[in-house]
């Protein structure tokens, strides 16, 4: 440890006591700036898990068996941050009251698309700890409902229904609900990974027909998007490039298959391309963790189903039906193994093929 850094190592996807013990640090710690300082805080994927520090009524294991109840059952980030938000003492604005200081910089480096008008949602990235939050008791509360999850969580279940009825204190909802003047800077994101992928592949002589930011959805529904945005094009003869990003999920619930979104993605495609088709598809989860497996996506070409037999399709589609796509892909050998990257900006999908000749 260094003099002046100390480090609290943490677990991801679902807290553990340790991210408890680190998360109450940090609070200490922004409580005993002074306020002629200034904070900064560096915020990346992960930071969620990483900041957990529920209020005294929830029981950590109740959090994390919601968290994995609505990671299965498909809900988005944002749903799933309304939750954490509202049983946490750090997330929804709640480390920037805590805060003294003179100002407080966060430099972000985003795993959550943006706004349905293009701007940032710093409300949602790392469940926005030094942000005013817009979500209220009502609509985490809400998202539990929807699913059929009050019974499993019932501490957290108790808490938000108390919230509901103002019984316990709302998230700051404004900066003006701040001690500290506070500043954001996003210095990476799913929309600047999908420009050096353009770029790159402009180099190589490839011609980008569309690149899309923020798509979101089950992973087999965007499989069927991509198909129809390629069909959509009347491309020249060469190399065509369809470029997609954004956070698709995959609901497994009831699921007995292995596999992640970037894969189900992969997979679907494969499945739902035409034949005679001259293609290659790449899926790739940024963080290099594709779902609960050792992959971080696939690659899949046109050669892989042109001389296979019958049965062959017959297991992909039942692996399809499954959420079975690690198995699947590996049969074929189209995995794409990173190891863990340390930085999560989303999924991407890059789409090639050629028209024939």
């Amino acid at each position: 440890m260094h003099a002046l850094a100390q480090v609290f190592p943490c677990d991801h996807p679902l807290p553990t006591a340790r991210n408890v013990v680190a998360a109450q640090h940090i609070l200490t710690f922004a409580q005993s700036i002074p306020p002629t300082d200034t904070l900064l805080v560096l915020l990346s994927g992960g930071a969620s898990a990483h900041l957990c520090l529920p209020v005294a009524s929830v029981l950590l294991t109740d959090l994390s068996a919601c968290t994995q109840a609505l990671q299965r059952s498909s809900a988005t980030i944002r749903e799933l941050n309304a939750v954490r938000k509202h049983i946490e003492q750090l997330k929804g604005g709640q480390l920037a009251r805590a805060c003294r200081a003179h100002s407080l910089v966060t430099c972000i480096l985003s795993d959550v698309l943006p706004n349905a008008d293009g701007s940032p949602a710093l409300e949602t990235i790392a469940s926005g700890p030094t942000v005013p939050d817009p979500t209220t008791y009502a609509q985490a509360l809400h998202v539990l409902q929807s699913r059929n999850l009050t019974q499993i969580t019932p501490s957290i279940t108790a808490h938000l229904e108390r919230g509901v009825q103002a019984l316990e204190p709302e998230t700051p909802k404004s900066r003006k609900d701040f001690n500290t003047s506070t500043h954001e800077i996003v210095i990476g994101s799913n929309a600047l990974m999908l420009d050096a992928a353009a770029t790159f592949l402009t180099s190589q002589g490839v011609h980008i027909l569309a690149t899309k930011h923020a798509i979101e959805g089950e992973a087999s529904n965007i499989a069927e998007q991509l198909v129809s945005l390629m069909h959509a094009q009347a491309p020249s003869p060469g190399i065509h490039a369809l470029i997609l990003g954004g956070e698709w999920t995959v609901n497994a619930t009831n699921s007995t298959g292995i596999g992640g979104p970037s894969q189900e993605l992969a997979l679907a495609t494969l499945l739902r391309m035409p034949p005679n088709t001259d293609f290659a598809l790449l899926t790739y989860s940024s963080d290099g963790i594709d779902g609960p497996t050792s992959a971080a996506g696939a690659i899949v070409t046109s050669a892989m189903l042109a001389n296979a037999a019958s049965t062959t399709r017959t297991q992909l589609d039942a692996a399809l039906t499954n959420h079975d796509s690690h198995t699947a892909l590996a049969n074929l050998n189209a995995l794409i193994t990173t190891g863990p990257t340390g930085t999560n900006v989303n999924h991407i999908a890059v789409l090639l093929w050629q028209r024939p000749t």
